[in-house]
């Protein structure tokens, strides 16, 4: 099952990037009863950078980024339900054309730095 969207969205003159977030979300074979028995699964996410210019219909793809299940911090909240809870946030400089990018809830953390000046040269 995938799941995702949007996440963040930062705008510099005709140039829009957007942060989008994805999970991955594989379910294990089980036995559905009793009904309320939690889903055995696990999730992996992946984070995409994209660039718009403005009147252009197509986004570019910046970078992306990947992060399979057994890297993801999870919790049992009881009753064999796991729970993961990641986050993802864009911040942009347009003084200094970098984005940062940074993920929480994995079980290493993750933030980087990506230079857009190529991206907002005229093309």
């Amino acid at each position: 099952m995938l799941t995702g969207g949007l996440l963040r969205r930062s705008v510099d003159g005709a140039s829009t990037f957007e942060l989008y977030g994805k999970a991955v979300i594989r379910e294990f074979p089980h036995f559905p009863f009793p009904f309320h028995r939690a889903i055995p699964h696990e999730t992996g996410f992946e984070f995409f950078l994209l660039h718009r210019r403005r009147d252009v219909p197509d986004a570019t793809v910046v970078r992306e980024w990947a992060f399979p299940a057994d890297g993801v911090a999870t919790r049992d909240a009881g009753h064999g339900i796991i729970v993961e809870n990641v986050s993802a946030y864009l911040d942009y400089d347009p003084r200094t054309h970098k984005a940062t990018v940074a993920v929480q809830g994995l079980k290493q953390p993750f933030e980087e730095e990506v230079d857009l000046t190529a991206e907002l040269l005229p093309k």
